[in-house]
């Protein structure tokens, strides 16, 4: 896979997507901002940044201190990404943007697989499906 990277904070850092189980809570958090308000969406964005690159092992931030909880760890990551390195809100949401995406491409189910979905039949009544019956 080539290397992504993502601007930020006049720095190019590198994408690094954490294991399904975190990616997976990562898109789940944002789509479910889409209906909240917008702090909430900026929240899952910085979340996203900050366990997609080397952002929050800078910012001192801890997943696990946030009890593995997205929104509360985007909370803690947008205080030091606004407050302390006056990141813009379209700087922040430009750059989590493309995770997003590389993310949700993980998430959806490929063409290939699909097919195979499609073609799949079940063995007919009567035919031998290699189990022993008694």
């Amino acid at each position: 896979m080539k290397a992504i990277l993502i601007e930020l904070l006049g720095e190019k850092h590198s994408v690094r997507l954490p294991d399904f189980a975190v990616r997976e809570e990562l898109y789940l958090a944002w789509g479910e901002t889409l209906e909240r308000p917008a702090s909430a969406q900026m929240r899952a964005y910085c979340a996203i940044l900050g366990l997609c690159t080397r952002l929050g092992d800078r910012a001192k931030v801890s997943y696990r201190e946030c009890r593995f909880d997205p929104l509360e760890y985007g909370g803690k990551m947008y205080s030091w990404l606004v407050g302390e390195k006056k990141a813009s809100p379209k700087e922040i949401t430009s750059a989590a943007i493309q995770i997003v995406n590389l993310i949700s491409e993980g998430m959806s189910p490929r063409e290939k697989e699909v097919e195979e979905k499609e073609n799949f039949t079940a063995p007919s009544e009567g035919t031998s499906t290699g189990s022993a019956s008694s």
